[in-house]
């Protein structure tokens, strides 16, 4: 067998390719960390840019769910601005309820706290730091969920089973879970337009309040409230709810396309809620009606003489830096599940 003779030129050749390798593979990964340092810039700017607005994120127990975003329309803008004129005309906190925190005269047989006690406030006023305060000082409390997660089944929304149950003829809170404390009720998940939405749209603390006195007669209500033009503000900003709403076919809040919907029609809302829960207690005074308005300085003090309790269980809840950490918490658990299915797959 000839033996193969390698010429001094031929190594020199060998030598430059390999060297020309090595090369090629530091440009290439010199290009991936690159290209790896922009996406995470522009990643961090998009999440800044999501943390600019009001939540973005439902806390639903231990469960967080990133919602899309939504980006304000031309109508939700249109509030905004009617907001800011009726700030500057009114004051800092535009239209205010000037109506006595506690409606009851002091010589008045106020009945005792019994249970269940359920807030019969509007969304986006404050449930979350309510639902705080009471699982703090041990009280078992839903918040927009009721029922009880088993193996098989997941908690559903209350105002969802509740209108299942009203259209039934079943109680109101049958299969609700029996929580001592049920800190929001009403769903407004729709998607769609005006005359053609899917979801459900429900507020029993507006519609079933009947229905709640006949199953419990000396339930202790709770009546949240804060500024009013704060709230307005607020249900625009979270994922466009003021459009959701106007879909719906609330008693006193019929649907009206977005294009035409006012804050004077969102503020007459909300006080009516005020006026229709008075009026509901003045007419059955077994319950014990509490208000609190969770924007003023004594919100957690007026909470405490009501229910017991330390003062420090009282805490603001879902403010802009809360909704930070949710959101950074979020792509941290998506991240953990992509990887996952990934070494599966």
């Amino acid at each position: 067998m000839a033996a193969t003779k390698i010429f001094p030129h031929n190594r020199k050749r060998n030598k430059r390719g390999t060297g020309g390798k090595l090369l090629l593979i530091l440009l290439s990964l010199s290009f991936v960390c690159v290209v790896g340092i922009l996406l995470v810039v522009v990643r961090i700017q998009n999440v800044n840019i999501e943390l600019s607005d009001e939540p973005v994120v439902y806390i639903y127990d231990e469960t967080v769910i990133k919602s899309p975003e939504r980006k304000k329309s031309s109508f939700d803008k249109a509030l905004l601005e009617t907001l800011r004129k009726d700030k500057n005309k009114n004051g800092a906190n535009g239209f205010y309820d000037t109506i006595n925190i506690d409606p009851r005269p002091p010589d008045s047989n106020v009945p005792p706290v019994t249970y269940p006690i359920v807030v019969v406030g509007m969304p986006k006023g404050g449930t979350s730091s309510i639902t705080h305060f009471f699982r703090c000082i041990g009280k078992g409390t839903s918040h927009q969920f009721c029922g009880r997660r088993t193996f098989r089944k997941g908690m559903v929304e209350c105002g969802a089973l509740m209108k299942e149950n009203v259209d039934a003829g079943l109680p109101l809170f049958h299969n609700a879970g029996e929580y001592e404390v049920y800190a929001q009720l009403d769903v407004e998940r729709v998607k769609g337009d005006l005359h053609n939405w899917q979801g459900v749209c429900y507020f029993p603390q507006i519609e079933a309040l009947e229905k709640m006195h006949e199953q419990y007669p000396e339930a202790t209500l709770v009546l949240n409230k804060r500024s009013v033009s704060a709230w307005i503000e607020s249900v625009v900003h979270h994922m466009g709810m003021a459009r959701r709403l106007s879909y719906c076919n609330i008693t006193g809040f019929p649907p009206v396309h977005e294009k035409y919907l006012t804050t004077d029609m969102l503020r007459d809302f909300y006080i009516a809620q005020v006026v229709r829960v008075r009026e509901f207690v003045a007419k059955y005074p077994s319950h014990r009606l509490v208000e609190v308005q969770i924007d003023g300085d004594n919100a957690g003090q007026k909470m405490v003489e009501a229910f017991g309790g330390e003062l420090s269980c009282w805490e603001v809840k879902n403010t802009k830096q809360d909704v930070k950490k949710k959101v950074i918490r979020d792509v941290e658990r998506r991240e953990k599940l992509e990887k996952k299915n990934v070494r599966r797959n």
